[in-house]
């Protein structure tokens, strides 16, 4: 990912793929990772963007770099001073 587009779609929450809005619902932000097995995401640092429905959908089915892809949401992603990053904040 472009690193531009990325600290763009990290800052308005856009759709890593698509570049629309992402996925937001009252249980927060769809972010997508690979699951480690743990089932504890809370304060997990994620370098993508979130990801809309449709595109996360299409991802899990097709991304080489998931390979056990789990969706996380996050009601406050918090942005890592000087990085892409987010925290994931799962309440």
């Amino acid at each position: 990912m472009h690193s531009a587009r990325q600290r763009r779609a990290q800052a308005e929450r856009l759709c890593q793929v698509c570049g629309e809005r992402a996925s937001h619902h009252r249980d927060g932000w769809l972010f997508l990772m690979n699951d480690d097995g743990s089932d504890r995401y809370e304060g997990t640092k994620v370098t993508k963007p979130p990801v809309c429905l449709r595109c996360a959908a299409l991802a899990t089915r097709h991304c080489p770099h998931l390979t056990h892809p789990v969706g996380v949401r996050s009601r406050r992603p918090i942005p890592t001073p000087g990085t892409a990053r987010l925290t994931a904040h799962v309440d």
